[in-house]
């Protein structure tokens, strides 16, 4: 009898860590920033390159301003996508669920790395790699089958894994994921644009193929086409007409820096990254 009494509590455990159940991707028509996934003041600049470029708008009440992909990978493979930071200025990218708040790394569904050389998951942020601004390429990798999350800096390997997701999170999706607060940013999900290479096995998210699920957020194809003609006006950093710089208080204009700049370097050890 108490066995019997205790199966439904262990049933309700076992859907908590069920992977949700959406569409998977027969013949996609390709991965792109979501016009239903973004928070507002997030704006989209048009695709120049094969790249698609967005930024926080010029105005907005929010600091920060997050989105996410239309589609993203699920049960295998090692997947990847490249975003360039653009102006400089701040900018967290990584992976989400669907479930996941647009602020990245502040919940236990999303995981973020920063210009900063910071990490951060479920609001817990730690130092991590190295410093990233503008002109940087920083290839986001996910290794589903090691369920392990890592990164490139311009096609050079962060040693070691930024995270590694709990096995209950197996079959769930993560989508590609980025937060800004100054920085104009674009992203590749093929590798075009002139993406790093790839290496270690990692393929780009846009070949998933069958490992492609579709977002529960659907955007209408008008919403796409409006985007992509830059609605919603310039974003906040290009507005500004300001560069910006590492200080030891975090990225600031060169205005507000002054002296205080930190330069970018490069730390060879995995001991140096954490």
């Amino acid at each position: 009898r108490r066995r019997a009494a205790r199966a439904p509590a262990e049933g309700r455990r076992a859907a908590r860590h069920a992977p949700p159940v959406l569409p998977a991707m027969a013949a996609p028509p390709g991965v792109r920033l979501n016009p239903a996934d973004r928070e507002p003041g997030l704006a989209f600049l048009g695709t120049s390159n094969g790249r698609q470029r967005a930024g926080r708008q010029q105005g907005t009440s929010s600091q920060w301003v997050g989105v996410r992909s239309d589609r993203g990978v699920a049960h295998a493979g090692r997947w990847a996508f490249c975003v360039w930071n653009e102006s400089g200025g701040n900018l967290r990218v990584g992976w989400s669920c669907p479930e996941a708040t647009l602020k990245l790394g502040t919940d236990k569904w999303g995981w973020g790395y920063g210009g900063t050389a910071t990490k951060s998951h479920a609001g817990q942020f730690v130092k991590y790699g190295q410093t990233f601004g503008k002109g940087d390429a920083i290839t986001c990798c996910v290794d589903l089958d090691r369920r392990a999350i890592l990164y490139f800096k311009n096609g050079r390997e962060i040693p070691g894994d930024a995270f590694r997701l709990d096995g209950n999170m197996a079959g769930w999706p993560v989508f590609p994921h980025l937060y800004t607060k100054e920085a104009t940013f674009s992203v590749s999900f093929d590798g075009s644009g002139g993406a790093p290479p790839l290496i270690g096995g990692f393929q780009w998210i846009a070949n998933a193929g069958r490992n492609l699920v579709a977002s529960p957020r659907h955007a209408p194809e008008a919403a796409y086409r409006e985007l992509a003609a830059c609605a919603g006006g310039p974003p906040a950093a290009k507005a500004a007409g300001s560069g910006f710089v590492l200080t030891s208080y975090g990225w600031r204009t060169t205005a507000e820096a002054g002296a205080a700049v930190s330069s970018q370097e490069w730390r060879g050890s995995v001991e140096a990254y954490v």
